[in-house]
């Protein structure tokens, strides 16, 4: 972000004000990143990578060419 350790100590007193309450809510969050990539994975065409992925993100892959997927605007 740039800056100086100065500039930067605002940003790290907020972030030591919820550090505990959001390590507290990663097991919560992992689940439901596996949920979620588990209800993904069975929509036909949509492909997920991890599988069962083993942090809070994954790849989402769409099976169709681009022309189909894109959205254009009447």
């Amino acid at each position: 972000m740039g800056g100086t350790l100065y500039q930067a100590a605002p940003m790290v007193a907020s972030a030591a004000m919820r550090f505990d309450e959001r390590v507290a809510m990663m097991p919560a969050l992992y689940r439901r990143t596996v949920d979620f990539a588990a209800a993904l994975s069975s929509v036909d065409g949509l492909r997920v990578n991890p599988t069962v992925p083993q942090a809070n993100m994954l790849h989402l892959f769409i099976d169709a060419d681009a022309e189909s997927v894109v959205v254009r605007d009447p």
